[in-house]
């Protein structure tokens, strides 16, 4: 991170360039009144629908109903030289019997099931960190290449699953913007076996920094094409394995780019 002598950024300032895993994020609720969804771990089955997208099947637990005001808007395929808006906003009023009873928040964690889709194509968004009237702020563009505004066959994953439970399939507002959103941004502080190549070693110690070690997604070179969440686990749990014991002596190779471990 960049900032100025006295320890505040400057007006613009390019943070880093984070990869993406194309994520795109659907929901599907039941109109069953007695749809329970919600039992079990959070992320349960997996579909690799071609070579390059996944589509995992999540959900909420008790408590996550707010999450619904998120997942509001008709599910809408955008079409070439018309506003994705626009359409969304036609999808709204025809579907407007479904506009009162779906997008509510009670019961919509046991009744909703989330859909997320991941490909392994190479994208990115730029951080920045800006200074604006109310203090500093970080915003995000895209990169080169940018995300995809949509996933096709999320969508129509999402359709036969709605036509399965009896139900509908939503978006979230940033889609009809054609601003793709995601959850899982990896590297920008990557590992590598010297300073000139990343961030961090293999022991996840940050080079010419002795004592500070980073263990997130950041440290991830490239795009798994998958939810990270396991692999950003087991390298937790692997550098973590390797911290000396206190009073013990440190196993670990000397740090790069300094005298101490």
């Amino acid at each position: 991170m960049i900032s100025q002598p006295d320890g505040t950024f400057p007006r613009a300032v390019c943070l880093l360039k984070r990869c993406t895993n194309s994520e795109a994020v659907l929901t599907v609720r039941s109109c069953r009144p007695d749809a329970v969804f919600n039992n079990g771990v959070a992320i349960t089955s997996g579909l690799r629908v071609d070579a390059h997208t996944q589509i995992q099947v999540a959900r909420y637990g008790p408590g996550s109903n707010l999450m619904s005001l998120m997942n509001v808007l008709p599910l809408v395929d955008p079409l070439p030289g018309r506003s994705r808006l626009a359409q969304g906003l036609a999808a709204a009023v025809r579907h407007w019997h479904n506009l009162p009873g779906l997008p509510r928040p009670r019961r919509w964690a046991e009744q909703s099931l989330l859909l997320l889709a991941m490909q392994d194509t190479d994208n990115s968004l730029t951080l920045h960190g800006r200074r604006g009237p109310f203090g500093h702020r970080l915003t995000s563009r895209q990169g080169e290449p940018p995300s995809p505004a949509w996933l096709p066959q999320l969508h129509t994953l999402a359709r036969r699953l709605a036509e399965q439970v009896d139900g509908a399939a939503f978006d979230v507002p940033g889609n009809w913007l054609n601003r793709p959103s995601t959850g899982h941004l990896v590297g920008g502080c990557v590992m590598a076996a010297c300073p000139a190549d990343g961030v961090v070693d293999p022991y996840h110690r940050v080079f010419g920094h002795p004592g500070l070690h980073v263990i997130d997604g950041s440290v991830l070179p490239a795009n798994p094409g998958t939810n990270p969440a396991l692999t950003i686990t087991a390298l937790a749990e692997r550098a973590t394995a390797h911290w000396p014991s206190a009073g013990t002596c440190d196993p670990r190779p000397p740090l790069a780019g300094t005298d101490h471990p």
